[in-house]
């Protein structure tokens, strides 16, 4: 009885593909090597840099929405004039900030807009921080 079972695992080993008992054996490597001496995986490393990079991204979006609303209300307010001294990539920047706030309907719509898409990253910035 105990033959047939080996002869059974047997066959099924030399069915498998040898990507896969290649994935296999790294994976019994990474079980009882790696993990018994307790060195700090490729994986951890991983997870650790994407979740900074996650909350670095979200801190990002948030201070840009955060700079898109002033400039928005600068230019709807008229306290502020686009200076010819700026390179061209900035002023076209200025422009667009400029013939968005001169409608107030598209400045109350798009402020809207951009609150709700601060309330989504935040959301996101305190759920990394609290779960992982």
């Amino acid at each position: 009885m105990k033959i047939w079972l080996i002869l059974f695992f047997k066959n099924i080993y030399n069915k498998i593909p040898n990507w896969i008992k290649i994935i296999l054996k790294i994976l019994l490597f990474y079980i009882f090597i790696i993990r018994i001496f307790g060195i700090q995986t490729i994986f951890d490393i991983f997870f650790n840099y994407t979740k900074l990079f996650c909350i670095i991204s979200c801190l990002f979006v948030i201070l840009y929405e955060l700079f898109f609303i002033g400039m928005l209300l600068l230019f709807s307010s008229g306290k502020i004039q686009i200076s010819d001294l700026l390179p061209i990539f900035i002023q076209n920047r200025l422009n667009i900030y400029k013939e968005l706030s001169s409608n107030r309907v598209i400045v109350k719509d798009t402020l809207e807009y951009i609150y709700i898409h601060i309330g989504i990253y935040s959301f996101i910035l305190v759920l990394i921080l609290i779960v992982f």
